[in-house]
């Protein structure tokens, strides 16, 4: 008998959690655990197949009561439908979850399929997102503008030394950056520190989380964290002192990241998402290589949902 699920991370059983960490870290327990600190509440819709669960949809709740929004994933990052390879009816599965997840009364439902494994449901208006990726499976892979290679040399010569994040020594500093970052942007921070403070304990168990960082003068110039699932790494925040610009530090740091993927036999780099009016961003990114992935994005709102 087939049946779909909602689970919560309590309610998982021992042996999915291990199968779940295994198929993406963008499903992980530990990531979806991570958006507790945002007051969310990390679900998993799963279909069964007797006593074995053949499929999953990881994601992520947030109540504004009486109305809740659900999302996988959250905040420019993936999951989707993954599906246990076994069974030869991944778009039955695909289809079922959607619709599970469809009469589940969220008043908003964002469903980013950027591995493309779900397929269209009556339920859903279907969008396009676009992000910008860069194959750097070659070994000796190198940025093609040259300017930028450039800068590269520059911040070897510099000698810019590049860090695990480690949140004893570099969190208060770490905070005093992205909030200057966020300022000279004209925004709040859109993360509190507990939501770091979560992440620097999440990098301490999952290397799949690459937070690292350069100091000049006693303090942070340049941070990245990055997301690694499967041959792909998504830059997934960045934040850096202008003060520290000569050192060319951000491009350095982005550029070992693709090397080290590269050797270790990843195929993009995944450079996020930009806003249509930041044109500034996309030539930058250009730079690296990069093109253009679009991906459907499956969405579903109640009247309320429209306007939250």
């Amino acid at each position: 008998m087939r049946q779909v699920e909602r689970y919560t991370l309590a309610d998982i059983p021992h042996s999915l959690t291990s199968r779940l960490n295994e198929l993406s870290f963008f499903g992980s327990p530990g990531f979806v655990k991570l958006w507790e600190s945002m007051n969310g509440t990390g679900v998993y819709w799963v279909v069964r197949s007797g006593e074995r669960v053949v499929a999953t949809m990881p994601g992520v709740e947030f109540r504004q009561r009486p109305f809740t929004r659900f999302q996988s994933m959250v905040d420019g990052c993936y999951t989707g439908c993954a599906c246990d390879a076994v069974f030869d009816n991944s778009a039955m599965n695909a289809e079922e979850l959607m619709g599970a997840v469809a009469r589940a009364g969220y008043a908003k439902i964002v469903v980013n399929d950027y591995w493309r494994g779900l397929v269209s449901h009556p339920e859903y208006r279907v969008d396009s997102a676009e992000t910008m990726l860069v194959n750097i499976q070659s070994p000796d892979w190198q940025p093609p503008d040259q300017k930028l290679c450039s800068e590269i040399r520059k911040a070897e010569r510099e000698g810019v030394q590049i860090k695990p994040f480690a949140a004893v020594e570099h969190m208060d500093k770490f905070l005093h950056l992205m909030k200057n970052a966020e300022s000279r942007h004209g925004r709040k921070p859109k993360y509190p520190p507990e939501f770091f403070a979560s992440l620097a304990r999440l990098a301490e168990s999952d290397d799949r989380v690459q937070w690292r960082c350069v100091e000049c003068e006693g303090e942070l110039a340049v941070s990245h964290i990055n997301f690694r699932d499967g041959r792909m790494v998504l830059n997934w925040q960045i934040y850096f002192d202008k003060r520290f610009s000569h050192l060319k530090a951000n491009q350095y740091m982005l550029y070992r990241t693709a090397v080290e993927l590269a050797q270790g036999g990843g195929i993009h780099l995944n450079l996020g998402a930009s806003p249509p009016e930041a044109e500034s961003l996309v030539a930058y990114k250009e730079k690296w290589g990069g093109n253009t992935y679009s991906y459907p994005v499956y969405q579903r709102h109640s009247w309320i949902g429209k306007l939250w």
